[in-house]
């Protein structure tokens, strides 16, 4: 009886039903990517200045390193907005 009750019977959905257009799938991937990105260069770059300011040590590289991140976060987060717009 309880197994009846949780069964979900939808008669009237076509065959090729996506829950999910494809550009809304891409927008929320990119968005994802961005924001990721974007976190760890942000985090990165604080950890870089630490170590520059902190004992001299070996900075060069991971601040580098951050810069990247960064920039790739903020390119997914304007290519999100750019696909979107096309539509």
């Amino acid at each position: 009886m309880i197994g009846s009750i949780f069964q979900l019977h939808v008669t009237s959905c076509p065959k090729n039903f996506t829950p999910y257009d494809e550009r809304m799938l891409r927008w929320l991937a990119l968005v994802l990517l961005g924001l990721l990105l974007n976190g760890a260069g942000l985090s990165l770059l604080a950890w870089a200045a630490h170590q520059k300011f902190s004992a001299g040590g070996e900075w060069f590289w991971s601040g580098t390193l951050a810069i990247a991140l960064c920039n790739a976060g903020i390119c997914c987060l304007v290519g999100s907005q750019k696909s979107e717009s096309r539509t």
